[in-house]
């Protein structure tokens, strides 16, 4: 998983185009003020634990006073993106998740569409950046 976040007092993305032919038919608008974004590339071998548990713990050590998150695909961040099925689904399954585990307030675009996007960062220190997260490798059993 690849992930850059931006602290923004504003943030619309309006749907534009479907990207892939599986795109869903009804995308979802969003439009609303202080949010933390998250652009999200997931890449083969992340599994939803995986990424659940790294954008937990990222969100729980830098939410600002417990403001929207929004979730937004950019799976084109990655030089190997997972593929689109797995990608697809474990995306639409994620803010579920993240309500799940207790963070409230979580929204995210439709996978597989295009948006226009408008967005102002709070412009401070550490306002945007990456999320990185140690990449857990399984070892063959013996």
């Amino acid at each position: 998983m690849k992930a850059l976040y931006f602290y923004t007092q504003a943030f619309s993305a309006l749907p534009a185009l479907p990207a892939i032919r599986s795109a869903s038919e009804n995308p979802r608008a969003i439009s609303v003020k202080d949010a933390t974004v998250i652009y999200l590339a997931l890449e083969q071998g992340d599994t939803d634990q995986s990424v659940s548990e790294c954008l937990l713990d990222f969100i729980r050590e830098r939410r600002r006073n417990g403001l929207p998150v929004v979730i937004h695909s950019f799976n084109h961040l990655s030089d190997c993106p997972m593929p689109l099925n797995p990608a697809k689904k474990l995306y639409e399954r994620l803010p579920q998740q993240l309500v799940a585990t207790g963070i409230e307030h979580i929204l995210s675009t439709t996978f597989g569409w295009i948006y226009e996007i408008s967005m102002t960062d709070v412009g401070e220190r550490g306002s945007k950046g990456r999320i990185v997260c140690a990449q857990i490798v399984e070892r063959p059993s013996r």
